[in-house]
């Protein structure tokens, strides 16, 4: 997805950058985690 791309009011490239860093931090549960891996989520970026 490009920069600065945006859904509900939320800038989607730096929800993702915290989604990363919440699972680097172990901080997203399994079910969490799952549901982004659902959506091919690449996580070594």
């Amino acid at each position: 997805m490009p920069d600065g791309t945006v859904a509900g009011g939320i800038r989607l490239d730096a929800w993702l950058t915290c989604q990363r860093a919440a699972r680097r931090a172990n901080r997203l549960t399994d079910a969490q985690t799952a549901a982004l891996d659902a959506i091919k989520i690449r996580w070594n970026r």
